[in-house]
């Protein structure tokens, strides 16, 4: 069985044991006692399973991944989106998504004609697709001006995934990745490039420096972190004299 501290004490639908982190051993023991242990492994053998038909799912698509959120996971809809889209996958292939045209000319001696449009390419075995709840739902839960968004939010701008929706056709999703996975793949590409730097630079920092580890929160913009270490190394000298070698140093905001 698989046990988390979590925000509140349940069998979850993945068959995960979810302990509060304020309940006592004796509320944690009176759980745990009465769960039925038989059902919880069914649930996580289903779960399991599932991943295993979603992954194959986005390998036929040609797709990094296919992902939704935890909540919806194990939802009749989720699964039906999975085996829609498995079917027409087995038909069709792929999704094809264009190369840049070849810009070598043609072998006038064998004849051969330019390289076409190859599908299957490398920037959408990089992408990956978030299958968000029915369209019908999030009408009923946003207004107008947040529904607009949130069509037009196809290309996360900051992660890189396409969104696209459990109720829409295999056809619609095929579609959807093929207009936009140029797009998520420059973010991702781009996205990748700045971790890369980053990283770069917090070594610097930290050989500079003679840190032990120098750690950024969450909330901290790269803007903000590449600014902060300029400054740490601007007052490098100053800071050694006060014995920083060793420390752990984190950005927060």
């Amino acid at each position: 069985m698989h046990i988390l501290i979590c925000s509140k004490t349940a069998l979850d639908s993945h068959g995960t044991l979810c302990l509060h982190s304020d309940d006592s051993a004796e509320d944690w023991a009176d759980f745990l006692g009465g769960v039925d242990v038989g059902y919880a492994r069914d649930r996580r053998d289903a779960a399991a399973a599932l991943r295993r038909l979603e992954a194959a799912v986005a390998a036929a698509l040609g797709a990094r991944m296919l992902f939704t959120a935890g909540h919806y996971l194990m939802t009749h809809g989720y699964r039906s989106f999975l085996e829609r889209l498995a079917a027409h996958a087995a038909e069709h292939g792929p999704v094809q998504t264009c190369s840049p045209p070849s810009t070598a000319a043609p072998d006038s001696s064998s004849g051969s004609k330019p390289s076409s449009s190859r599908p299957h390419s490398k920037s959408l075995r990089d992408v990956p697709v978030y299958v968000a709840p029915p369209r019908q739902h999030q009408q009923y839960a946003a207004g107008s001006d947040q529904q607009q968004q949130q069509q037009q939010q196809v290309v996360h701008e900051l992660m890189g995934y396409i969104m696209v929706h459990v109720d829409d056709t295999a056809r619609e999703v095929y579609q959807t990745v093929q207009a936009h996975a140029a797009a998520a793949a420059d973010i991702l590409s781009k996205r990748q490039q700045l971790q890369q730097e980053l990283g770069d630079l917090t070594a610097v920092v930290r050989s500079r420096l003679q840190l032990r580890r120098l750690l950024r929160d969450e909330l901290v913009s790269a803007a903000d972190y590449k600014a902060a270490c300029e400054r740490l190394l601007q007052h490098r000298e100053h800071l050694l004299r006060c014995n920083i070698e060793g420390l752990s140093i984190r950005v927060s905001d």
